[in-house]
C-alpha cells in the first residue's frame, strides 16, 4: 500500500479536494487542527478543510503542532484539540502530535518520548488513533522509536524519492515531499505545492468505530464510461522519466497488486501500456475480465476475449488492442478510444507512448481487437467527451516546465501540440534544467525549431546552452524577470516562471 495523502493548513489556502481526487486518486488528507507554539489556537481553515474533505469522500485525519514542554502540557494540548476540533467530528486516519520545536528536543530523548506518549494516550482514551509526526533525524536522536512508540501511528518526514530505511520505527505514514496539481513532486518548499505523503498502512480498516464517511471499496464495480475517461485524462501528461520513484506509477501499482516486484520497472524495460489501462479501469471502479493485467495477450486469454466487439462498432470507452504488423506474434499495444472512428482513424488516450500518457490518433488498420468493459448503468457511447483538460487556462507560475507549459508553448507557436519536447540530446539536460516532459532520442523538435526562429538564434531543433541564453535574453528584452543570475545558460525555476508568465500573456503567438 502506498496511497497519496496530503497534509494541509491555512497556508495552503482554498484546496479543491475533488480535483485532487479526480486527477491523482487522492486517498486521504491530514488537516492541521491547531497548535501551541504561540499559545493554543485552532487553525483558521480547519473547519472548512474538514467539511470539504468529507464532502469529497476522502479519508481524513488531523495533526496538532505542539510545543508542550511537559507531560501535563501535552495532556492539555490533547484536550484542547479534542474540545475545539475533534468533538462532534469523526476521523478514519490518526490524530497526530507534530513534534518539531528545538526547545522540546533539547529536553532530551526520555522527556520527548514521554511527552509524545502522554498526548497520544489522551487521544486513544477518547477513541481516536493517536500518532506522532516528526523528522527522520529526530526519530533516532530524540525518541525511543520502536522500543516505546511502535504501537502508536508513526509518521515520518523524510523528503526524497524513496522511503527511508534508517529509522528505528515501523512507520505507517511517510511525508515524501511536496506536490502540485500537475502531479510534480519536489523536495523543497516551492510556492504552489502542498505537502505530499504516502499512507503505508490501511488505517481506515483499523479505525472501525469512528469513520466519518462510507467510502466505497474499489473492488465494487460502479464505474461508468465518464469515470474511465476522467480517470484517464487525469493522467494525461504523465512522463515516467520525470517520476522520482522507480519505473512508472502504473508498474509500481501493478507490482503491489500482483506481488510481482519486477513489474515496477524500470520503465524503459517494462512496457506499461496495459498496466495503464488496468490502473485506469481499477481506479474508475470498472471491472472487465482479464484485467488487471501487465500484458495484452494475457488479458485476452484471461477473459477479455469474451468482451470483444467488431472494430467497425468502436465507441468511446472501448479498450483498443493494437497489432502493428498483424503477424502471428503477440499483440503490441493498448489504449482507450475517446470517440467513434472517422475518416479511417480513431482518437485515443494511451499509456507508454514514448514513456508517457498521450492522446493519439490511430489508423483503424492497426487495431486487432476491441474490448468493451462492463460499464455500470451504460455501455460505451459515441457521445463526445468534453471534460478534457482546459489548455486555455492560465498556467500556474510554479517554475516547473511540465506538460501544460510545453503544450501552451506549442499552441502559441503553432507546432504539433502534445505537451512534450521530442528528439533532444541527454547531454543538454543541464541547460534546460527545469524543463520537463523532454524525450531524449534523435531528430530534434519542431517546437525547439520554432522557438529558435522566434528568439533569433541558430535553428537546429536541439535545445542546448545557446538556445537557453537566447530564450533568456528574449524574456529579458520583453520585460520578464529571470532572476538575479541573469542570462547564464541555465534554465532554472526563475527562467521557467518568466516563461510561464510570458505564455499567460500570449507573447509567443
Amino acid at each position: 500500500m502506498r496511497e497519496l495523502v496530503l497534509d494541509v493548513s491555512k497556508w495552503d489556502g482554498d484546496m479543491d479536494f475533488n480535483q485532487w481526487k479526480r486527477l491523482h486518486n487522492l486517498y486521504g488528507v491530514i488537516i492541521k487542527g491547531g497548535g501551541s507554539d504561540v499559545g493554543r489556537y485552532m487553525d483558521s481553515w480547519f473547519a472548512r478543510n474538514y467539511d470539504k474533505v468529507i464532502a469529497a469522500g476522502i479519508h481524513v485525519g488531523c495533526y496538532f503542532y505542539s510545543k508542550a514542554m511537559s507531560i501535563q502540557e501535552a495532556i492539555d494540548d490533547a484536550n484542547y484539540l479534542i474540545d475545539n476540533c475533534l468533538e462532534g467530528r469523526a476521523f478514519d486516519l490518526p490524530i497526530y502530535i507534530d513534534v518539531e520545536e528545538p526547545a522540546v528536543f533539547n529536553l532530551g530523548k526520555r522527556a520527548v518520548t514521554d511527552i509524545s506518549k502522554a498526548f497520544m494516550d489522551v487521544l486513544n482514551q477518547h477513541g481516536y488513533k493517536g500518532g506522532i509526526y516528526t523528522g527522520g533525524y529526530a526519530w533516532s536522536a530524540y525518541m525511543y522509536g520502536d522500543e516505546e512508540l511502535g504501537d502508536y501511528a508513526d509518521w515520518i518526514a523524510a523528503w526524497g524519492a524513496n522511503p527511508p530505511t534508517y529509522i528505528g520505527v515501523d512507520y505507517g505514514m511517510w511525508q515524501q515531499g511536496a506536490i502540485n496539481l500537475s502531479g510534480n513532486i519536489v523536495y523543497d518548499d516551492v510556492s504552489g505545492y502542498v505537502d505530499c505523503d504516502r499512507a503505508l498502512i490501511d488505517y481506515p480498516a483499523m479505525i472501525t468505530g469512528n469513520k466519518p464517511i462510507d467510502i466505497p471499496e474499489t473492488t465494487t464495480p460502479t464505474g461508468s464510461v465518464e469515470d474511465v475517461m476522467k480517470t484517464a485524462y487525469g493522467e494525461l501528461g504523465y512522463y515516467a522519466p520525470d517520476d522520482p520513484e522507480r519505473g512508472s506509477k502504473y508498474g509500481r501499482w501493478m507490482a503491489e497488486y500482483t506481488g510481482e516486484d519486477w513489474m515496477a520497472g524500470p520503465s524503459v524495460e517494462i512496457w506499461w501500456c496495459c498496466m495503464f489501462v488496468s490502473w485506469v479501469l481499477y481506479h474508475a471502479g470498472v471491472r472487465c475480465a482479464g484485467f488487471p493485467s501487465q500484458n495484452t495477450d494475457v488479458a485476452l486469454e484471461g477473459g477479455a476475449a469474451a468482451h470483444l466487439v467488431d472494430k467497425s462498432q468502436i465507441l468511446r470507452g472501448d479498450v483498443l488492442i493494437f497489432d502493428w504488423n498483424f503477424a502471428t506474434d503477440p499483440t503490441d499495444h493498448i489504449g482507450f478510444a475517446t470517440g467513434s472512428p472517422y475518416d479511417g482513424v480513431v482518437d485515443t488516450i494511451e499509456g507508454n507512448v514514448k514513456n508517457a500518457v498521450k492522446e493519439m490518433t490511430r489508423d483503424l488498420s492497426t487495431i486487432r481487437y476491441v474490448v468493451r468493459p462492463d460499464y455500470e448503468g451504460q455501455e460505451a457511447t459515441d457521445k463526445e467527451y468534453i471534460d478534457k483538460p482546459d489548455f486555455d487556462a492560465p498556467l500556474d507560475i510554479d517554475g516547473y516546465g511540465g506538460y501544460f507549459t510545453i503544450h501552451k508553448w506549442q499552441d502559441q507557436l503553432g507546432t504539433y501540440a502534445d505537451g512534450y519536447i521530442s528528439g533532444q540530446k541527454p547531454d543538454d539536460y543541464q541547460y534546460r534544467h527545469n524543463i520537463y516532459a523532454v524525450e531524449h532520442d534523435f531528430g530534434g523538435s519542431q517546437l525547439v525549431e520554432a522557438i529558435q526562429v522566434k528568439v533569433g538564434t541558430y535553428v537546429d531543433g536541439y535545445w542546448g546552452v545557446v538556445t537557453t541564453k537566447a530564450i533568456q535574453q528574449w524574456l529579458v528584452d520583453h520585460g520578464y524577470d529571470i532572476g538575479a543570475a541573469g542570462v547564464d545558460g541555465y534554465f532554472g525555476p526563475c527562467s521557467v516562471m518568466a516563461l510561464q508568465q510570458s505564455l499567460n500573456d500570449n507573447m509567443w503567438a
